[in-house]
């Protein structure tokens, strides 16, 4: 078996590979607790200079989120912990790393590397214009809350909550109890009327809850503001 299939390895172009701690633990096939063995395996390590320290999503048994950590380590430390286990794993796994070293450090990679840098930097460039239409849209958006001040400003009095029942009642919303529960019904966000704008929260216990809100686009504000403000479409 080699060291390829054992270890994934983090590249990205214009940096050195990474290795992630938990799956050189995995690989090296350690019979201690992970917090146990990183504690013995970095005592000679350098924080922010041999490794760094990541969260990690991962998935709980209730379908929630909890962040774990994990370290990046780059690959000299990852072949020193190797080495230092003294297994033929190990020892496979030391020699793949020699070898990733070897490849990061021919010329030709690096230029190869240097060409999809460039090649990704120009990328941006050209997406460039779409994101300021992605943001331009952003901005855009209203909440419910808004929306309901400004049909009260062009004469049709309601208030937030009112609203909601409102957009429930006549199908705009979900009106089922759960995780879709005042989220917009698919065919009115293909329509263009809402947008879901989606946040993660890190709780104290190490769980994300996942937030997704409706919003309301300027066109939404458009098409509510004709359909129930009779007074404003009559002026228009």
């Amino acid at each position: 078996m080699s060291g390829f299939n054992l270890v994934n390895l983090n590249e990205s172009a214009g940096k050195e590979p990474t290795v992630s701690a938990r799956e050189l633990y995995k690989a090296l096939q350690v019979n201690w607790r992970f917090q146990e063995w990183w504690k013995s395996a970095s005592r000679t390590l350098v924080e922010n200079q041999d490794y760094t320290c990541v969260g990690v999503p991962t998935y709980v048994g209730n379908g929630g989120k909890r962040v774990i950590q994990d370290y990046q380590l780059d690959v000299r430390s990852a072949k020193h912990i190797a080495m230092m286990s003294q297994t033929d794993v190990g020892h496979q796994i030391r020699n793949y790393f020699i070898d990733i070293e070897e490849r990061f450090n021919d010329p030709m990679y690096k230029m190869s590397q240097m060409v999809i840098f460039a090649q990704n930097q120009m990328k941006l460039v050209m997406d460039d214009a779409n994101f300021g239409k992605r943001i331009k849209s952003s901005k855009d958006t209203s909440s419910i809350k808004t929306l309901a001040e400004f049909l009260t400003q062009n004469g049709f009095r309601i208030g937030q909550n009112t609203l909601f029942q409102l957009l429930r009642d006549e199908g705009y919303l979900c009106r089922r109890k759960g995780e879709s529960f005042n989220l917009p019904n698919h065919q009115f966000v293909k329509q263009g009327l809402f947008e879901v704008n989606t946040t993660e929260t890190i709780m104290e216990n190490g769980q994300v809850r996942v937030n997704r809100t409706t919003k309301v686009t300027q066109k939404g504000m458009d098409y509510f503001l004709k359909r129930y403000c009779t007074n404003a479409v009559a002026e228009a």
